[in-house]
C-alpha cells in the first residue's frame, strides 16, 4: 500500500506553503485523498516526491531536455543545420535553393567544415581501395543496410592507422571521409567504387532516367541533414565518446532501421500498394491510419506545422512532371524532362493523387515519408530503395556531426528524471 502523507509533510518536501501545495491540486499536478473520520487531505508520499523531482530539475533545464526529447527546444549547439520559421537551412543556406542544382557531395562538403574546399576530387588510380568481399555475398543477410552495417567495422579494422577517422579533438580527415562516403555508396548499390557523382551511381544502378535522376540528386540533398534527429544524436553520442567514425556511423544506421525513423516510406508504399484496390478509398484511409500513426505514415510533421518544406519542393516537381509527361504523350527525346515510360507516368499520377486525398481527408500535409514512398512506388525502385537513398545522403551530415561532436571535447552524458518507487529509506 502506498504511503500517504499531511499537507504539512508535503508541502515541506516540495518546499512550498501550504496554500501553494492546495493550488497544485487546483491545477491537477498533484491528487490527494480525504482522511478517514477527518476534514484533512493525505497525499501520497510517491507522487510528491515525483512532483518534487520535476520541480528541481526544471530549475536545471529539466523540462526543457524533456520536451527536446519529444520535438522540442535542441538539446545540443550546433552550427550545421536549423530548422526555424517552417524552413530547412545548412549553415544559413536555404535547402530548397540548394536542392535546385547542387549535388550531395557538395552538400557533405559544405556540412563539414563550409570553407569552400572539394573533398571529392583525388584520382581513382590514387584511392587505395580496401578488398571487402561483394556485400551481396555476406552470407546469411539479405537487407544491404545491415550487410553495410557488418562491413563498416572490418573497413575501421582495416583503415590507414595514420588517417584519424575519429577519435582525437583535431577532428576527422575530409579527404578520407569523402571517400568512405563513395565506398558505403557503392557498397549499398552493390557496384564498383567510383568517383562518378553519387546521384549518377545510383540513377545507372536503377535504370533511371533523366528525370527520375535529377529527382534523386535533388532528394540526395534534401535528406542530407535535419537538425539533431534521433539517427544524427546516435552519432553524436557515439562520437562523444571517442569511438571510430565507422563505428558511430553504425550507429545512425541502426537508428535508420526503426519504423518510426527510417520506416515510415515503407508504410507509404504499402498504404499506395492497397489503395490501388480498395473499393471505398474515403473508408481506406480512415482503416489505414486508425492503425498506424500519420506522422510515421507519411503525413504531418511537428516541426513543419505549414508543411514539410523538402516534400512540397519534390511534390510540385512530381506534379509537374506528371502533367508534362501527360502532355507530351511520353516523349521519349533524351535529355528531357518527361517520363517516357507510360507504366511510371500513370502510377505517378495515381499515386499523386491518392496522396492528395489522403491529406484532405487527414488534414495533414503530406512530408519527406511520404515523398520517398510515392516515388519508390511511382518509378518502380528496387527493394531497400528509400532506405538507401536515406543512409547515402544523411551519411554526409552523421559525419559533419561527428566531427563537431568531437571537436567540442564535451561527452553526452545526460542526467535521468526518476519516476520509479521512493522506498521509504530516510531516516526516522
Amino acid at each position: 500500500m502506498n504511503k500517504q502523507i499531511s499537507a504539512t509533510e508535503a508541502a515541506q518536501i516540495l518546499g512550498v506553503s501550504v496554500a501553494s501545495l492546495y493550488s497544485y491540486v487546483s491545477r491537477g499536478l498533484l491528487s490527494s485523498v480525504q482522511h478517514a473520520n477527518t476534514r484533512s487531505k493525505r497525499y501520497d508520499l510517491d507522487a510528491v516526491l515525483h512532483l518534487a523531482a520535476r520541480r528541481s530539475d526544471a530549475k536545471q533545464g529539466g523540462h526543457q531536455v524533456q520536451s527536446a526529447v519529444s520535438w522540442g527546444l535542441p538539446l545540443l549547439e550546433t552550427s550545421i543545420s536549423q530548422i526555424a520559421n517552417g524552413s530547412l537551412y545548412y549553415r544559413g543556406y536555404d535547402v530548397k535553393k540548394l536542392a535546385q542544382t547542387s549535388s550531395l557531395e557538395q552538400i557533405a562538403c559544405l556540412l563539414w567544415d563550409d570553407q569552400g574546399r572539394n573533398y571529392f576530387t583525388e584520382d581513382l588510380s590514387q584511392v587505395p581501395l580496401i578488398k571487402l568481399p561483394p556485400i551481396g555475398k555476406l552470407s546469411g543477410i539479405d537487407s544491404p543496410v545491415l550487410q553495410l552495417m557488418s562491413v563498416l567495422p572490418m573497413l575501421s579494422a582495416k583503415a590507414d592507422a595514420e588517417i584519424n577517422t575519429c577519435g582525437t579533438k583535431s577532428g576527422i580527415d575530409f579527404d578520407y571521409a569523402a571517400r568512405l562516403m563513395r565506398q558505403m555508396a557503392a557498397l549499398l548499390l552493390n557496384v564498383p567504387f567510383s568517383t562518378q557523382a553519387i546521384h549518377l551511381q545510383i540513377a545507372t544502378s536503377w535504370d533511371c532516367d533523366f528525370a527520375q535522376t535529377d529527382l534523386i540528386r535533388s532528394t540526395l540533398v534534401l535528406l542530407a541533414d535535419h537538425e539533431l534527429n534521433a539517427s544524427s544524436f546516435a552519432v553524436r553520442c557515439v562520437a562523444s565518446t571517442g569511438a571510430n567514425l565507422h563505428l558511430a556511423l553504425c550507429a545512425g544506421i541502426a537508428a535508420v532501421t526503426g519504423h518510426r525513423h527510417g520506416g515510415g516510406s515503407a508504410l507509404v508504399e504499402a498504404f499506395l500498394n492497397e489503395a490501388q484496390s480498395a473499393e471505398d478509398f474515403d473508408s481506406y484511409i480512415q482503416e489505414f491510419f486508425s492503425t498506424h500513426e500519420p506522422t510515421i505514415a507519411g503525413f504531418g510533421h511537428p516541426l513543419y506545422p505549414n508543411g514539410d518544406p523538402r516534400a512540397d519542393y519534390l511534390l510540385e516537381r512530381l506534379e509537374q512532371l506528371a502533367t508534362d509527361a501527360n502532355n507530351a504523350n511520353n516523349c521519349t527525346e533524351a535529355g528531357t524532362n518527361f517520363i517516357p515510360n507510360s507504366t511510371t507516368n500513370t502510377r505517378l499520377r495515381a499515386g499523386l493523387g491518392y496522396c492528395r486525398q489522403t491529406a484532405q481527408q487527414l488534414q495533414l500535409l503530406p512530408n519527406m515519408d511520404c515523398v520517398l514512398g510515392l516515388m519508390k512506388w511511382a518509378f518502380l525502385w528496387p527493394d531497400y530503395a528509400t532506405s538507401i537513398l536515406f543512409i547515402i545522403a544523411r551519411s554526409a551530415a552523421w559525419i559533419a556531426h561527428a566531427q563537431e561532436q568531437q571537436t567540442s571535447g564535451n561527452l553526452i552524458r545526460p542526467r535521468a528524471r526518476y519516476i520509479g518507487k521512493y522506498r521509504d529509506n530516510r531516516e526516522g
